[in-house]
């Protein structure tokens, strides 16, 4: 007897723990939605002291192509360059290549369009450019 009712206990326990959906399957799980930033123009700039940096961005489907220009506001040489990539979400990754003092270099860039703020990484710290304005020469 005492068998028959550790026996019944074990199956009512089963019994109570399963989940019967009657043969359907359900996600649990939702994807979360990834919010997309609008096709267009987008400025950016960030002032440090004398210094002046503009960015300017156009996002077209998943490819963002634009400028940058660094202005030192001293006698020396600033920097201009084209940038290139893929935006997913609101997260950019692509290839910044310019022109300082006569030499030509490529830097991997990693940005995050916020609002109206371009978010940059990959230093030590991030880089917070606020909306600014667009200047259809920059770089030339």
């Amino acid at each position: 007897m005492k068998k028959l009712s550790i026996l019944c206990l074990a199956v009512c326990a089963m019994a109570a723990c399963k989940n019967d959906t009657g043969g359907a399957t359900t996600n649990t799980t939702e994807t979360p939605k990834v919010e997309k930033v609008a096709d267009g123009l987008y400025c950016f700039e960030l002032e440090e002291g004398s210094a002046l940096t503009l960015i300017e961005l156009t996002v077209k489907g998943n490819e963002v192509t634009g400028t940058q220009a660094y202005t030192t506001g001293q006698d020396t040489d600033g920097s201009a360059g084209t940038i290139k990539g893929t935006i997913s979400g609101k997260d950019i990754k692509g290839t910044y290549t310019y022109v300082v003092e006569g030499s030509e270099g490529t830097d991997n860039v990693s940005f995050t369009l916020d609002g109206k703020s371009l978010i940059e990484h990959g230093g030590q710290q991030d880089i917070v450019y606020k909306e600014g304005p667009c200047e259809s020469t920059m770089g030339q």
